[in-house]
């Protein structure tokens, strides 16, 4: 078997969770590492013998990529995405995707259209505990949802910022609505409240 070859743009927390995984996983090597903090990139690069890079489209231009990590901050996404479908590299894009639901949609369009696998950082959707709530509700009418997130705040300087992180609306209940949404054929909530 191949070995995926993979990139990270993006050397933060949540990158790095994701880098120790995917280097305990057969047949996938981190090759490649960006993120517009130098040190951060060179110090994940070494750890996992990849090439630390200052820019993600050199990067992907040098680069001979199956699939990106995009680990970056809300704000910081800009055209990432579009970069990263255009070169025809699999994309996992860490949650949230996106500040203005709008340009979410135009992105969730043009990588459908493109054909890429793709995946978001919703990872609780995945939970055996959703397949299970998914059983048990079977074809029963919902009637209403309660969602709780209890979480501590995360040590970054953009975080506690609505402009960059969108919020708690954008950054966690989100995450709660993904759960609800992936059982929409079995649980179609008709009130939500979020604490």
């Amino acid at each position: 078997m191949n070995t995926l070859r993979i990139g990270f743009i993006g050397a933060g927390g949540v990158a790095r969770v994701h880098m120790k995984n995917i280097a305990e996983i057969e047949h996938t090597s981190i090759v490649a590492v960006t993120d517009i903090h130098s040190e951060a990139a060179k110090r994940a690069a070494s750890e996992y013998k990849a090439r630390a890079y200052a820019d993600a489209e050199q990067m992907m231009d040098k680069e001979n990529l199956d699939a990106i990590f995009l680990c970056v901050p809300p704000f910081a996404h800009s055209d990432l995405e579009e970069k990263v479908v255009a070169r025809n590299i699999h994309l996992m894009v860490e949650k949230p995707v996106e500040l203005e639901l709008s340009r979410a949609k135009e992105k969730a369009e043009m990588i459908e259209c493109s054909g890429i696998i793709n995946a978001s950082g919703y990872c609780l959707r995945y939970w055996d505990l959703i397949a299970k709530a998914k059983e048990l509700l079977g074809d029963q009418t919902v009637a209403m949802v309660r969602g709780q997130y209890l979480s501590s705040f995360v040590n970054t300087p953009w975080y506690r910022h609505q402009e960059k992180s969108g919020g708690q609306l954008v950054e966690q209940s989100t995450t709660l609505w993904t759960l609800f949404a992936i059982s929409q054929e079995t649980l179609k909530p008709s009130v939500l409240t979020w604490h």
